[in-house]
């Protein structure tokens, strides 16, 4: 009661007061209320379409987030992995102003989490504060690195950009989303389609893919011939006619700013080199001489000559290595990476991406728990050894005083043995702050660390094995007729099925096991992506002709910017139907297939006339 009438005591308008400040009359307050009711005019739908073209607009700035958080790692790792003196200047001219670009478009047209901007920040806020070395920035990127690699992958694989047909290219209201759609869709086969395309198409494939222009298509009403798209609808409205132009000027916007990241390569061998160099350096303990170690990373820097002498040096140089498990994974994985990294087609696509699968799996076999004890209970266990160790330095330091003061009255002697007890006291203090930093505090309910050790070992000798992988990626290399190509293609959709459900598990289920299971989620990422795009290198090029449509639709949606005829060949026509015969295998409805190659194949000709008449 007393709360209320206070309330009201501040909403209440003191008539006696007369300040010149205070003091309103009747009539400005009217006006006052008439100006607040024009200005707080708010029309429901205007809003709800405005806000959804919004977020149709979200899949293709999404993709080039995607692409562009690529640009940034990939440059990081380079940058820093160059050991130049002007590491923090390069930083500062090439990826700053990109990475603070990247940062604000995230916040303002993404709806990815704002947590998953903190790396990168922190990286901002070091780059800016001014006193940055390249040292703080190398230890700063390493510690980085294993949750940007996560979310990048994450990023890859979940996203609005896959299956575009998963927001509405409509604006009107009330029906927003396609729910009514998929589920007539799930009473036939057109369901199985899409999980297929989603499922062979989805990660780092997607990325090679015109989405910019398919989604574009979609935002303008162009895609009428789609099976799937929402061609009943008006693209333009009275009702959306606002909504449609505010639209428009946010993809103005967008095109303004720098594209030239939706050109970029599948990967780039910097980025791998960067990591294996990083996992040798951690074996620095587990050789008696560290020239063997650095002659171990300079194959990785310097590359090798004779790869016969190579290998056999490699082996010798494992045989001095006292760390086992790495010894046993080297062996299978060490050397072709080598021969891959160093060899002569070592910038390719394929390349790149068999270099990735290999780095994954040495990542992934090396970072995983060795032992069911929580790497946190290690430190707390130092800590309070060192504690001890204090107390009892602290008792005999006390008792040495009251015994010199008792007997001489000095309690604070500088003898030798009190001198060495201080030494002993300050040496125990730095190890125990030491320890302090490395000790990672659990939540009560977190699961027990053994049931994380369990799966990840599991899982560890069964998917994600070497002997599993390296048979995976040797079927997908030695696939040549359709039957087995089409097998290939089902084993690695299942395998990444697996892997993605694993990697979902240990996120919802061991969240508070962070410093675990990042590191093994971006080496899985790194072998997801690696696996993904070899397959696409090695099945997609022989199963259709995508990438030369791919080229054509790039061309012709190019012109008149470009001189179209140079690029007309008699072999395109071929091309266009051989990547409509690929879709025979997806059980897509064949008439509509073929109705859509004899649109392409006219278009095309079309084109072509059209160049002999100018």
């Amino acid at each position: 009661k007393d709360d209320m009438s206070q309330r009201l005591r501040l909403h209440a308008i003191d008539t006696t007061i007369h300040s010149a400040y205070n003091k309103i009359d009747l009539e400005d307050m009217e006006r006052m209320g008439l100006k607040n009711s024009e200005d707080n005019e708010y029309d429901l739908v205007e809003n709800l379409l405005s806000s959804f073209g919004d977020i149709q607009v979200t899949q293709l700035v999404e993709f080039w987030c995607v692409n562009e958080e690529l640009w940034i790692i990939e440059n990081l790792a380079f940058i820093i992995n160059s050991k130049s003196e002007t590491v923090v200047d390069e930083l500062c001219q090439v990826v700053l102003p990109r990475l603070k670009a990247f940062i604000e478009t995230v916040i303002a047209r993404t709806m990815w989490p704002v947590s998953e901007l903190r790396p990168l920040q922190s990286i901002v806020w070091a780059l800016e504060s001014g006193i940055a070395s390249a040292a703080s920035m190398g230890h700063l990127f390493l510690c980085a690195y294993s949750t940007l690699i996560v979310n990048s992958t994450k990023h890859q694989w979940c996203n609005t950009f896959n299956d575009l047909t998963c927001i509405s290219d409509s604006l009107i209201m009330p029906s927003f989303w396609n729910s009514d759609r998929l589920r007539q869709s799930e009473k036939g086969d057109d369901m199985h389609n899409v999980d297929f395309m989603n499922g062979w198409y989805a990660g780092s494939a997607r990325l090679q893919h015109n989405v910019i222009s398919a989604c574009l298509f979609r935002l303008l009403g162009l895609n009428s011939g789609s099976s799937r798209s929402s061609k009943q609808q008006p693209y333009l409205t009275l009702e959306n006619c606002k909504s449609r132009r505010m639209q428009n000027q946010n993809l103005i916007q967008f095109f303004f700013r720098d594209l030239s990241v939706l050109g970029r390569k599948a990967c780039k061998k910097s980025i791998l080199l960067y990591l294996v160099k990083n996992m040798i350096n951690g074996l620095k303990n587990s050789f008696d001489h560290v020239s063997d170690m650095e002659r171990l990373r300079s194959f990785f820097v310097f590359g090798v000559n004779d790869k016969s002498s190579s290998d056999e040096e490699i082996d010798l140089l494992l045989q001095k290595c006292k760390d086992k498990k790495f010894s046993g994974i080297a062996t299978k994985t060490l050397k072709p990476l080598t021969s891959i990294l160093c060899g002569d087609d070592s910038d390719s696509d394929e390349t790149i991406a068999l270099a990735s699968v290999y780095v994954g799996i040495i990542a992934f076999h090396l970072l995983m728990p060795a032992s069911p004890l929580d790497p946190g209970v290690k430190p707390a266990a130092k800590i309070s050894e060192w504690n001890s160790y204090l107390q009892h330095l602290s008792s005999t330091l006390v008792a040495l005083r009251m015994h010199s003061g008792l007997s001489t009255g000095n309690f604070y002697p500088e003898t030798p043995e009190v001198a060495t007890l201080l030494q002993q006291a300050n040496h125990a203090s730095r190890k125990r702050d030491g320890q302090e930093k490395k000790r990672v505090e659990r939540p009560s309910n977190s699961p027990p660390f053994h049931e994380l050790y369990r799966e990840v070992q599991h899982f560890a000798n069964t998917i994600s094995s070497i002997d599993n992988v390296l048979k995976l990626i040797d079927s997908i290399r030695h696939g040549t007729s359709s039957d087995i190509q089409s097998s290939c293609q089902a084993m690695e959709i299942n395998w990444q099925s697996s892997v993605s459900a694993f990697s979902t598990k240990l996120l919802s289920n061991y969240a508070c096991y962070e410093d675990v299971i990042t590191p093994c989620l971006a080496a899985l990422g790194i072998m997801q992506n690696g696996i993904r795009s070899f397959a696409h290198s090695r099945l997609n090029c022989k199963e259709s002709m995508m990438g030369a449509v791919l080229a054509i639709q790039n061309n012709m949606m190019q012109y008149p910017n470009i001189a179209y005829h140079n690029f007309i060949d008699p072999n395109s026509i071929s091309n266009i139907s051989s990547a409509f015969d690929a879709h025979a295998m997806n059980h897509t409805d064949q008439a509509h297939i073929q109705k859509l190659g004899k649109r392409c194949k006219i278009s095309y000709f079309m084109a072509g006339v059209c160049q002999l008449g100018l």
